[in-house]
């Protein structure tokens, strides 16, 4: 079983528990997405844990933090990553976690149908497996924050509402193909490295 003191190994608890009280305050009208963020936030500590590379604090703060631009105290321009992205920025949050918010789970297939793409386009992506573990915590996390599985959070994806964005179906199984890509990766990744006890 893993312990509470093994998922924080190597985490400035400072920068984490600050990354949680925003998302507190900017989710707080949104009980529900606030559970997907912590539950976001307990699966990037279990892979920050299993894989010595993720910088645990950073990891974690960013999964707290990255649906915070779906507040409607921020939107700027209406989608999500960036609205996040713009407010972590202005308030001097860490380079990475910025980027990471501004990133998750693929955002740049989706930011053109948002006329988002050129806000986008101000923050440099991250490699590696960084981003992936954020796609990870965030697929895993469930819509609730209880858990799923890829397929889970996928059917999910599917089922929600198009709205005006008019992202046509062909880009969204396209998106929805990375995001499985990338949660494939970082389970096996984390396969290969059994937790130390």
């Amino acid at each position: 079983m893993t312990t509470q003191r093994t998922l924080r190994r190597g985490v400035d608890g400072q920068l984490v528990d600050a990354a949680q009280e925003l998302a507190h305050v900017y989710l707080k009208g949104d009980p529900r997405r606030l559970n997907h963020s912590a539950g976001a936030a307990r699966a990037a500590a279990y892979a920050a844990a299993v894989l010595p590379t993720i910088p645990a604090d950073v990891m974690i703060s960013a999964a707290w933090l990255h649906d915070i631009g779906y507040s409607p105290a921020l939107a700027e321009t209406g989608f999500h990553p960036v609205d996040g992205a713009v407010l972590l920025r202005r308030e001097g949050w860490d380079d990475q976690i910025v980027r990471l918010v501004a990133h998750h789970s693929f955002s740049r297939i989706t930011a053109p149908f948002y006329g988002a793409d050129a806000a986008l386009a101000e923050f440099a992506p991250l490699d590696g497996l960084v981003p992936d573990v954020l796609t990870f915590a965030d697929a895993v996390a469930g819509v609730d924050g209880r858990g799923a599985t890829i397929a889970q959070r996928l059917a999910e994806l599917r089922q929600r509402p198009r709205g005006s964005t008019g992202v046509p179906p062909d880009v969204r199984e396209q998106w929805y193909g990375l995001i499985t890509a990338s949660v494939d990766d970082v389970q096996r990744a984390i396969r290969s490295k059994p937790l130390a006890r």
